[in-house]
Formats: structure tokens, sequence, C-alpha cells
């Protein structure tokens, strides 16, 4: 089994957070995890509210197949959101 490690940080007020639907829980320093099955395809999606000025940053900080990273300041809709897909290399399970 794999683990992807996920952080989110940024002053929204929601910084919501979900691998294949599932919502992720986050620690008090902005860090999930998720074990993940390799030659697997999943979905990271995000969505994100506040007020105009806010920002936010989501990454995938492990591994290395699926680091990325979004960001953005928040305009006058108060809103954003983003999908990226990934698959960990590796024999099936």
């Amino acid at each position: 089994m794999n683990s992807v490690e996920v952080r989110r940080e940024g002053t929204a007020e929601l910084i919501n957070v979900q691998i294949d639907g599932a919502p992720l829980a986050f620690s008090a320093d902005g860090v999930a995890t998720r074990d993940v099955v390799a030659g697997h395809e999943y979905v990271i999606q995000w969505f994100i509210r506040g007020t105009p000025g806010t920002t936010y940053k989501v990454q995938v900080t492990q591994p290395a197949e699926a680091r990325f990273v979004a960001s953005a300041t928040l305009n006058d809709s108060q809103k954003d959101a983003g999908v990226f897909w990934f698959t960990i290399k590796g024999e099936h399970a």
C-alpha cells in the first residue's frame, strides 16, 4: 500500500479537499494522508470559499509522481474549485 500526502493552507474560510469523493481529515498543521493502491487512477478535488482577497494553496507533496500545487487569491466570486488526476506507479495490489 502507498500513501499520498496532501497539504492545505490559506486564509479562506472553507478549504475542502477530497480524493475520489472522500473528504480528507487534516491535522492542525494542515496535513492529511490517504492510502492508495499503485496503478489505480485517483482524482483529487478541492472547493474553496472566502472573501475576496483571501488565499489558498492545495498541494500533493508525496509521492513524487503525484506532486502538484494549486494556489490562488479569491476574486469577487468568493469561490474556487479544481481537480487533478494522478496514478501511483507500481504494481496493482
